[in-house]
């Protein structure tokens, strides 16, 4: 499959960014620099994880799960159906925790999810 039959799949499945998605789906899974992907679009991967991959987000399974990773608050993090999915609207409530915390002070983060929260505060 090329680039471009990836992001049409993704797209008919209804995948609001699927060329996006094809980009960071064939950069995982076979190593190709997004420059590289978009210097040769014909080019043809044939990667068995990556076609699973592709099967597995047609079916609207979350992109971040197919992944393993994904970054919050320019921090990666292992995500997996057992934990939440980070998501941007939740930087703004670690930005507000940060603003708040005093010097010196205490933070208690219990049962929120992957953990992203309290390990951005930290950091």
């Amino acid at each position: 499959m090329t680039l471009p039959q990836i992001a049409e799949i993704l797209t008919r499945a209804g995948i609001p960014d699927g060329r996006f998605e094809a980009g960071l789906l064939i950069s995982h899974f076979t190593g190709v620099s997004r420059a590289s992907m978009l210097a040769d679009p014909g080019r043809e991967y044939d990667d068995e994880k990556l076609v699973s991959a592709v099967e597995k987000r047609a079916q609207r399974y979350p992109l971040q799960y197919i992944l393993g990773t994904w970054e919050f608050m320019g921090l990666p993090f292992t995500v997996n159906e057992n934990c939440l999915i980070p998501r941007p609207d939740t930087e703004c409530v670690t930005e507000a925790a940060i603003a708040a915390l005093p010097d010196g002070g205490r933070v208690l983060d219990l049962c929120t999810g992957s953990g992203c929260i309290i390990a951005s505060v930290l950091h």
